[in-house]
Order: structure tokens, then C-alpha cells, then sequence
């Protein structure tokens, strides 16, 4: 281990996870599982799964019935995020290693390191109280009212924490990514070596995706409301566009600059050729402009077609599902109205 590495100490989070992972055959569907059953149990015996009073006023609820499953289903979807980020990320810190100059290596060990991981949990925490909890629509009594709001009001704080958590360690990562996309040995020739900054985003883009995907299970009494998909508008579009951006930006900088100094120095090379027609001189003027025209074409993120397909396709998961949700509303309104 190098001087730069031992620097780093692990937060708590990771290292949980990184214990869950040498003790579990299956670590990230432990966690998921334990978590989801958890929250299930726990919204069931406070009321908040199918709350009786709630029906009595004359109102559906299925719609608890959603929100208790989005509020079990999203954090342990994110603590299997966490975990199998924290799987990969040897993998990653390796790639890393074998692009950075040998004065640099050690810096990767920065990854996973979000020294204030407690601070973004904390963020999320103030994030459900000021936007997303509607304190007027609860009403203490001895029919459950009260279980009902401390059951909700828990969820909502362990669902913006989990999401307040791992959006920090997240950003921590594409923050550090940036960095080291500074300093990463560029290649244009063999651009398939940086292509793990490009698989980082994408991971991490598609976390956001699978997380917004997931809030239609409040429509489960079909009735598709906006206001329940705001506040994942709100903080999920800028929340995937910066952990897609953030990793890949410096190193395609760098890339486009490459490229650009290469041309320079080939189109140099071009006018200091003799223009005859001698066979020694139009080879060398065609090898030249060969490898001008590869310059010219070559891929300047550090992605490949796979990947960036890939990024295409989960940008329109959450506007399907959404669509979705609204759809089939419209046609059971229409059955019944039929």
C-alpha cells in the first residue's frame, strides 16, 4: 500500500458493508431482503400498511398501502446499491491504478472514503421535513391516528436519510473520479482504458434511474398523482445528470485536448512532406492521413457504444414508468365508466 493510500480510513457505512460482504454468500440480497422485511413489519404494526381509520373517513387505503411499500422498498434498494458499489469497488481502484502515472497511484483509494457521511443522512433527514412530510394531513387519536403518523413520519426520515446517504458517498466518488480523470494517462489510440470512468457514471446513473422507477408503487390504488413523483423530479434529474457527468468530464477534456495536440503535430507532419507522386512520398502521405482520418473519428468520452446505449436506455426508464402508472389509470377509469 502506498504512502497516499494510507491515508484513507473507511466511514462506518462502508465498513459495515464491507463485513456484511466477506460473511455473506449473497450480500447484497441480504441486505435488501433484511431491510425490506423490516420496514414491512414495522409500517404493519404501526398502522401505516393498511390503515383502518383511513378507510373510514371515506378514503382509500391503498394509498398508505403505497407508501409503505415505496418507504421499505427504496431505502433497501439503496443499501443493495451501496453494497454492490462497495463489491466493485477493488475492481475499479485497479483499473485506476494501471492509467495513473506512478507518481499518482494511491489516489484511488479515495473512492469510498465520504469522511461527513453522516452529514448527508442528516440533509436527507431535513429534506423529508421541510418538503416531503405533510404535517396538517396528521391528527393524533386513540384509533391509531398517532402509531399511523410516528410510522410515517419514521419511514419518511429512514427513506431521505438512506437517500441523503447515499447521494453523499456518491458525489464523494464522482468528485474524486474528477480528480483523477486530471491526471489519468490519455490515450487516444486505446481509449478502451478509460472506459471504467464512463461504467462508474452509468452505475451511478443508473441508480438514480432504478430509484425513480420504483415511485409508481404509489399509484397501487391507481390513482396516478403528480405531487407523489415531484420531489423525485426535483432531486433525482440533477442528482443523475451530475453522477453521469461528474466522473467522465475532466477525463474527456483531457481527451478532446489529446486529440487536438495530435492533429496539430500530424497536419505539421503533412505540410513538411514532398507532394510528388514518388512512391515513398504518397506512403508516407497516406499513412499520415490515415491516421489524421483515425484522429479525426475517434471517440472523445470515455465510453464506448455499448455504454452509451446503455445511458440512453435508463434515461427513459423513469418517464415509462411513469407513463405507465398514468396509463393504466386511465384505462380502469374508463372500464368503470364503461
Amino acid at each position: 500500500m502506498s504512502q497516499i493510500a494510507r491515508q484513507y480510513t473507511f466511514p462506518l457505512p462502508v465498513r459495515l458493508l464491507q463485513r456484511l460482504i466477506q460473511k455473506s454468500t449473497y450480500p447484497v440480497l441480504t441486505i435488501g431482503a433484511v431491510c425490506f422485511f423490516s420496514l414491512l413489519g414495522f409500517f404493519a404494526a404501526t398502522g401505516v400498511l393498511y390503515p383502518g381509520f383511513v378507510q373510514q373517513a371515506g378514503l382509500n387505503p391503498l394509498e398508505s398501502t403505497g407508501l409503505s411499500l415505496l418507504m421499505s422498498s427504496l431505502p433497501a434498494y439503496m443499501l443493495m446499491c451501496l453494497a454492490a458499489q462497495v463489491r466493485a469497488m477493488p475492481d475499479i481502484k485497479a483499473a485506476l491504478r494501471r492509467i495513473l502515472p506512478a507518481s499518482h497511484r494511491g489516489r484511488e483509494a479515495a473512492l469510498d472514503h465520504g469522511r461527513h457521511w453522516w452529514l448527508g443522512a442528516l440533509l436527507g433527514v431535513a429534506f423529508a421535513i421541510t418538503s416531503n412530510i405533510n404535517w396538517d394531513s396528521f391528527a393524533l387519536g386513540p384509533d391509531g391516528r398517532t402509531t399511523y403518523a410516528v410510522g410515517v413520519v419514521t419511514g419518511q426520515f429512514i427513506l431521505w436519510g438512506t437517500v441523503g446517504l447515499m447521494l453523499h458517498l456518491k458525489i464523494h466518488n464522482a468528485l474524486v473520479l474528477h480528480k483523477l480523470g486530471k491526471l489519468v494517462q490519455v490515450d487516444i489510440f486505446n481509449p478502451d482504458r478509460l472506459n471504467v470512468f464512463g461504467r462508474v457514471g452509468l452505475n451511478d446513473l443508473l441508480v438514480v434511474v432504478g430509484a425513480m422507477a420504483l415511485t409508481p408503487l404509489q399509484s397501487i390504488d391507481q390513482e396516478f398523482r403528480w405531487i407523489n413523483y415531484a420531489n423525485a423530479v426535483w432531486v433525482g434529474v440533477p442528482s443523475a445528470i451530475t453522477l453521469m457527468l461528474l466522473p467522465i468530464w475532466s477525463v474527456h477534456r483531457r481527451i478532446l485536448r489529446t486529440r487536438q495536440a495530435e492533429l496539430v503535430l500530424i497536419n505539421a507532419q503533412i505540410d513538411l512532406l514532398p507532394k510528388s507522386l514518388e512512391p515513398a512520398a504518397v506512403e508516407q502521405l497516406n499513412a499520415l492521413l490515415d491516421r489524421r482520418n483515425h484522429v479525426q473519428h475517434s471517440r472523445n468520452w470515455p465510453m464506448d457504444v455499448t455504454i452509451f446505449a446503455k445511458v440512453v436506455f435508463y434515461v427513459l426508464i423513469p418517464p415509462l414508468a411513469w407513463a405507465g402508472a398514468a396509463l393504466v389509470e386511465l384505462l380502469i377509469d374508463a372500464y368503470i365508466v364503461g
